[in-house]
């Protein structure tokens, strides 16, 4: 399955076993105002392709521990990271899916979710338990 911010400058090759779960919709003022739902599936990795650096751009919040990754050509938040243990895991917006017959409408309505207040150990020992990983980020410049 491959997927793209609108413009295309970041990429992403996944290879996840159908049907894919649920999406989750956090209700944070970020996330919503980007209209984000994830999906992710433990034991798959994805590699994201890169176009153009200077159009990449990285945004922490809270606790810092997970790196929401933009497009600033297209302004989409295409992935988030989460360095767990030396390893990277992820989840993918379900709006920057592109394949064949699977897109933001091929999903269950997103399940809202509230990560406030949870304390940091718990949540990466749940990132490492639904995330996918791993996960590679590949800069063609």
């Amino acid at each position: 399955m491959e997927g793209a911010c609108s413009c295309g400058n970041i990429t992403f090759d996944w290879q996840p076993v159908l049907p894919l779960a649920t999406p989750r919709a956090c209700q944070c003022d970020y996330c919503q105002r980007q209209q984000a739902a994830y999906v992710s599936e433990t034991q798959t990795g994805f590699s994201v392709y890169i176009r153009r650096r200077d159009s990449h751009r990285i945004v922490t919040h809270g606790t810092g521990s997970a790196q929401f990754h933009e497009c600033t050509s297209c302004d989409m938040l295409v992935f988030v990271s989460s360095l767990i243990d030396g390893k990277c895991y992820g989840v993918i917006n379900t709006r920057c899916l592109k394949a064949d017959g699977i897109g933001v409408d091929y999903f269950d309505t997103a399940v809202a979710v509230s990560f406030a207040g949870e304390q940091l150990s718990i949540r990466l020992a749940r990132r490492k338990k639904n995330w996918c990983k791993p996960v590679t980020v590949i800069h063609s410049e």
